[in-house]
């Protein structure tokens, strides 16, 4: 193991921090997990997932979050959504 490679209890940490912080965001703002996963394109269960820890979400998923933009799948138009999520 390289000695910068992170462990699986890193990966597993930085998950669960995650997780958390876009929950206290989702609340903070007074969006529901089912409101907040419809705007942005995912199922209720994979939002869960996330913010319990339990799942890591991918780079397009947190683009999403990120820039309120997508696109369906096999679409062609850009669509906007009104999902903020801040993390550090």
């Amino acid at each position: 193991m390289l000695a910068n490679e992170p462990t699986l209890q890193d990966h597993e940490a930085w998950a669960e921090a995650l997780g958390h912080t876009i929950k206290v965001q989702r609340t903070d703002l007074g969006v529901g997990r089912r409101r907040l996963a419809t705007i942005s394109g995912i199922s209720y269960s994979y939002l869960s997932a996330i913010e319990n820890g339990n799942k890591v979400p991918s780079a397009k998923i947190l683009r999403v979050l990120v820039d309120q933009k997508f696109q369906r799948v096999g679409g062609t138009e850009t669509l906007a959504t009104d999902a903020r999520i801040v993390a550090a």
